[in-house]
């Protein structure tokens, strides 16, 4: 069809893929039928159930939380390029003022990607997104990353702590953010709603920040994070 530039299908569910025009159509969609803005039926009668197995409902998981983010990175990366290509041509120097604010506006974005990443889970998971932003900077805040490189001993209520380098990960983020998100359901059902402003918001940051310093860095190194982590910015940025 005209517009159309491919087809793609992926874990039992088929992508038209429309390239640039997809702001048009996806106004003319929402437009015309019963959609709310988080791609749910809002027609309780009309329901589609897709079989998936485990593999893939889990990339369909993270190309959701992912997809948000893309264009983002995607600007991070084209920037990055250019800086590299000026570099190599000897038109711009590395030690230059303006290479060096250039370089920290593109690679901030991968550097804290957890904070992105702990948002657009949380919206996923329907929980609190500033909480899950704060997730996200609590596993690149400058004291975590400076022991990490340090190699200093950590423990947390005299349990040992094995940090990681969190910064440009994407798994640690979306492992807390889903802790969080599921204490802060359980807490709204089980909590007074005078009580909910302060306790639901502080449990729930404490349920996804804590398990994961004390089980992600034991059981996952960044390494694992930042290989599949390319592999999935890779495979998404080829839909697109």
């Amino acid at each position: 069809m005209e517009g159309v530039i491919s087809v793609v299908k992926s874990g039992g569910q088929y992508q038209v893929v429309i390239g640039n025009q997809v702001s048009k159509v996806f106004d003319a969609i929402m437009a015309k039928y019963d959609i709310n803005g988080d791609g749910q039926d809002t027609n309780s009668q009309v329901k589609t159930k897709i079989e998936k197995n485990w593999f893939n409902r889990f990339m369909a998981l993270i190309v959701a939380i992912v997809s948000p983010a893309i264009p983002a990175i995607a600007v991070a990366g084209i920037l990055k390029g250019l800086l590299a290509l000026l570099t190599s041509t000897n038109m711009l120097s590395e030690k230059a003022p303006t290479y060096i604010i250039m370089y920290a506006i593109a690679d901030a974005m991968f550097y804290f990607l957890p904070i992105i990443v702990g948002i657009t889970t949380a919206k996923h998971f329907h929980s609190n997104q500033i909480i899950g932003a704060g997730i996200g900077a609590s596993l690149v805040y400058l004291t975590i990353v400076n022991a990490f490189n340090a190699k200093t001993a950590m423990n947390l209520f005299g349990i040992p702590v094995f940090l990681a380098n969190y910064t440009s990960s994407l798994f640690p983020a979306i492992f807390a953010v889903w802790l969080a998100s599921i204490a802060e359901h359980y807490l709204k059902k089980h909590i007074t709603l005078a009580a909910q402003v302060i306790l639901v918001p502080l449990f729930s940051y404490l349920v996804g920040v804590i398990p994961t310093f004390l089980l992600h860095g034991r059981f996952y190194r960044i390494c694992l994070s930042s290989c599949l982590l390319q592999l999935l910015i890779s495979t998404v940025s080829h839909l697109y």
